[in-house]
């Protein structure tokens, strides 16, 4: 069960991460038609022939696989997507490569999507978007005039799709930070480190959030061996946009690997109980982290049981709801009441779990279920400690 929102900016990061993430195609370049062969949920999709409707159509393009770790991953977060900016026009439509026996397989842990998925036509829509060694998922953002607004990852997807639905978005902009990704990408090839600063700082000019530029910033300290330095770069980028939660929690990894002492743990998980306390994603996202990643000792538990609680009493005016959500916050509150010695209410709060999530995968499911067996025991322990 995932008790984490998109932060996407692991500093767990490859070259090839980088290198490996080119398209033939980019912003303001006509987007062809998509060739499928076969429409396996949701289909058939068009750009040339768009549905009538009131509104303009805006169009997410997936180009996907199920070997993909982080396409799997982002399945949820592209329902959320679809959900939450169906009503301003989004349609997504995610493409592989893959043979239909395989992806009818697959689709059967994800019963209820509401996004399209295709498969493409021997690759023919796959070619014509992108060269041979793009790094799956690569996504594009198509207008309604088969236009192409924006090309990146998922981590940028839901940030880019919001400043076009509220006319904030600047193609031109988008044009220089798709040049600039190119140059980043042959500055890692031929190991030119200054390059990479040197691009990344353009980058966050223009788009001050982009992960591209702020894992590009981090990856250049990584491959150098530091790890001061990019806290202090992060720290510069949090004084200026502290409201930019992703930034903290990257913060919270570097200390990680730093073996930081438990103080810095406490001050900056207190400073984002206190700053983010109304955003219930940000506050499970905390207390599951501090429960579950942050080195044990480091922070008092009891930040993280305040960070759970204020996730699930978010919950009542949560728009985008399910079940499936609903049970990652009573997940990690029922962890958080473990981590205090409240076994009674970890327990029952984890039966709700699994009453939330009827639905859910299989391996989900059984995931919940050995939890709740393991609270069970130690609850029968507490009760019964022995000789």
């Amino acid at each position: 069960m995932k008790n984490r929102i998109i932060t996407g900016l692991s500093i767990s990061l490859c070259v090839i991460s980088f290198v490996c993430s080119g398209a033939m195609l980019q912003p303001g370049n006509k987007a062809p038609e998509l060739d499928v062969a076969k429409w396996l949920v949701n289909g058939p999709v068009s750009l040339e022939k768009p549905p009538e409707l009131a509104h303009d159509i805006i169009y997410v393009i997936e180009f996907w696989g199920t070997w993909s770790p982080q396409s799997v991953e982002f399945i949820p977060h592209l329902k959320y997507l679809q959900k939450k900016f169906e009503k301003n026009g989004l349609v997504i439509v995610a493409i592989t490569k893959e043979s239909e026996d395989k992806v009818i397989e697959f689709l059967q842990k994800y019963p209820n999507l509401n996004y399209s998925v295709g498969l493409d036509n021997n690759a023919k829509t796959s070619k014509a978007y992108m060269d041979i060694m793009t790094l799956l998922p690569k996504l594009f953002i198509v207008d309604s005039r088969q236009k192409i607004l924006w090309d990146g990852e998922i981590f940028d997807l839901e940030s880019a799709l919001t400043r076009i639905f509220e006319g904030k978005f600047d193609l031109e902009e988008q044009k220089k930070i798709s040049t600039y990704r190119k140059e980043m990408q042959i500055s890692m090839q031929t190991g030119a480190d200054e390059s990479v600063w040197n691009i990344s700082d353009k980058i966050l000019d223009l788009d001050p959030r982009n992960s591209f530029g702020l894992r590009a910033r981090l990856f250049y300290h990584e491959k150098k061996g530091q790890i001061d330095e990019p806290i202090k770069f992060l720290e510069r980028r949090i004084k200026k946009d502290p409201d930019y939660h992703h930034l903290y929690f990257i913060k919270m990894e570097l200390l990680t690997r730093k073996k930081a002492p438990p103080e810095e743990f406490s001050k900056l998980a207190e400073e984002m109980l206190k700053r983010f306390n109304k955003n219930p994603d940000i506050m499970n996202e905390l207390a599951w982290n501090l429960l579950d990643t942050v080195p044990f000792g480091a922070v008092s538990p009891a930040i993280a049981f305040q960070a759970a609680e204020k996730a699930v009493e978010g919950l009542a005016g949560m728009q985008d709801k399910d079940n499936l959500k609903e049970a990652s916050f009573y997940n990690t509150l029922a962890r958080a009441y473990y981590s205090v010695g409240l076994l009674e209410k970890a327990y029952s709060t984890q039966e709700k779990v699994c009453g939330l999530i009827k639905t859910a995968p299989p391996e989900e499911k059984k995931k919940a279920s050995a939890v709740l067996a393991f609270y069970k025991k130690a609850l029968e322990l507490n009760k019964n400690p022995g000789p």
